[in-house]
């Protein structure tokens, strides 16, 4: 084979290895677990307020909160995976069981599902200052350390790409 066909295979092989490494057959199992990162760590009570910042811990609940979970857990309202005191956006478990990530026109999307979900989410996010404060919590964006973990995911994924195109 000559140099030109040499290089044209190899750039068909590369477009071949680049094409399926950002499909949704590969970005999807991604997202997903990026997802659960993010539910993961909100459950232990750790939030991030800008994607690639460090985890903090959650702003503390207030004591009328902390008051109705306690009536909640007596009445098996409180969800197992939270206790009357803790902050960490579980006090049913609903909004973060219904958060999703998906691939979505050649990128990963983690969003939450359902409108009273997304009001939550809204909520807790942004926080609000009437009719009674509540303080921002943000959740859903992305730790420096859980970008790197994904990255190696990624990362692994691709050497697997590469090594199917080029082996053919």
């Amino acid at each position: 084979m000559s140099y030109e066909k040499d290089l044209q295979k190899f750039a068909r092989q590369a477009e071949k290895a680049i094409d399926e490494l950002i499909s949704s057959k590969t970005l999807t199992p991604i997202a997903q677990k990026a997802a659960e990162i993010i539910k993961r760590r909100t459950r232990l009570g750790q939030g991030v307020a800008a994607s690639g910042e460090k985890k903090k811990a959650l702003a503390p609940l207030a004591d009328s909160t902390k008051l109705s979970r306690k009536k909640k857990q007596k009445r098996g309202e409180l969800s197992d995976l939270t206790t009357p005191n803790r902050s960490n956006l579980t006090e049913t478990g609903e909004m973060l069981e219904s958060l999703e990530g998906r691939a979505i026109n050649k990128l990963i999307e983690v969003s939450v599902k359902g409108d009273r979900n997304k009001k939550l989410a809204a909520f807790h996010t942004l926080g609000r200052s009437s009719p009674t404060f509540m303080p921002k919590r943000p959740f859903l964006n992305l730790a420096m350390e859980d970008i790197k973990q994904l990255t190696a995911v990624l990362q692994d994924e691709f050497t697997n790409i590469l090594n199917k195109v080029f082996k053919k």
